[in-house]
């Protein structure tokens, strides 16, 4: 998906953890910076993620009757492993 600049706006690239937290109302992009402008364009990467034990359901906020929860609750750690493992298995 195309990121056109806008005059004074930062744009963020979430990952898979925040996807599944959302319900996929904010889905996950493959990260990828190109730069086909005449001009400067800046890009910073900055990781972060919960604590292993940290469970990962649902957020209430972006669930209701005519969008129950998608995925089961797991910890992080186990999301992250599933991820590690699922990407080992695809290369």
């Amino acid at each position: 998906m195309e990121a056109r600049p806008l005059a004074d706006t930062i744009v963020v690239n979430i990952g898979d953890l925040t996807q599944r937290w959302t319900n996929d109302r904010y889905r996950s992009t493959t990260h990828r910076v190109l730069n086909p402008a005449a001009h400067a364009r800046y890009s910073m990467g900055y990781f972060f993620g919960p604590n292993y034990d940290t469970p990962i359901a649902c957020l209430p906020s972006c669930q209701d009757a005519g969008h129950p929860p998608k995925y089961e609750p797991i910890t992080a750690g186990e999301f992250c492993e599933a991820r590690v493992l699922a990407y080992h298995y695809e290369t």
